[in-house]
């Protein structure tokens, strides 16, 4: 459990700050923006990250060349720091690998587990109220063995 969270969170970190992922998304962005001049959707602010799975699958009009191809070879141009993708953003890969199921579910039983250890330890009386009460492991007049 604890390496997963570790991977998954290092993920999540990477993800926040790859300035590379920024500079890909801004000429995705401003290639869409480009694309829908005219319409509704051409001064776009954000986009559906679902929608990159579809570069590779929208081509040009002679059908030999991708979105995809097209973003990459302006990246290469406009923003070269983009292709630090996979320096950048190593862990992504092996967090996407990860069960998030299987994961909550360990966290789940994770829970209730401490749960019950901190009922039981809130359960048990102090050693304080043990000598109190007498219930110490040895008495302070004993028979002197020890």
């Amino acid at each position: 459990v604890k390496k997963s969270c570790a991977t998954l969170s290092s993920a999540c970190a990477q993800l926040r700050v790859s300035s590379a992922l920024a500079a890909f998304i801004a000429v995705t962005l401003s290639v869409g923006n480009f694309m829908n001049h005219g319409h509704m959707r051409g001064n776009a602010q954000a986009f559906d990250l679902s929608t990159l799975g579809m570069l590779s699958k929208t081509m040009d009009n002679s059908k030999e060349r991708s979105l995809l191809h097209y973003l990459l070879s302006l990246c290469k141009h406009k923003a070269p720091h983009a292709f630090q993708l996979s320096q950048q953003l190593r862990d992504v890969r092996p967090a996407a690998k990860e069960n998030l199921e299987s994961l909550k579910q360990d966290l789940k039983h994770l829970h209730i587990a401490v749960r019950e250890a901190l009922s039981y330890v809130s359960s048990l009386e102090s050693p304080a109220e043990m000598a109190h009460t007498g219930v110490a492991g040895c008495s302070s007049g004993g028979d002197g063995g020890g």
